[in-house]
């Protein structure tokens, strides 16, 4: 019902969150325990950017075929994020999610490319 991610950390001269992520592997049962009923109530509920995220890696982790080991997330006490960090041998894929209309480069992208 629940996936906890891990914090992925590193040897950085960063700040590292080191305390997991929890998301609803099911977001209908997010929204019912949020209230939300509609899309409408879903686009206008302060949580619509953490069900998007919570929907988008979990069908990745299904995509990609991961096991729940290989599967971290990346964050900074400055703010900066990966979302899911994928790890397969001794490569590292990283994914930021946004629910947005108009994609961009952001700061976290270009502070997470450094490592």
């Amino acid at each position: 019902m629940a996936r906890c991610l891990k914090p992925w950390h590193a040897n950085l001269r960063k700040r590292q969150v080191k305390s997991p992520k929890v998301y609803f592997r099911d977001t209908d049962l997010l929204h019912c325990f949020l209230g939300v009923s509609t899309r409408e109530e879903l686009q206008r509920h302060p949580k619509v950017g953490a069900s998007w995220e919570g929907f988008i890696i979990e069908n990745l982790i299904q995509a990609l075929g991961a096991e729940e080991r290989q599967c971290y997330f990346w964050a900074t006490h400055t703010e900066a994020e990966i979302d899911l960090v994928q790890q397969q041998g001794g490569r590292l894929r990283g994914f930021e999610i946004k629910r947005t209309v108009a994609p961009k480069l952001t700061r976290s992208m270009q502070t997470s490319a450094t490592f």
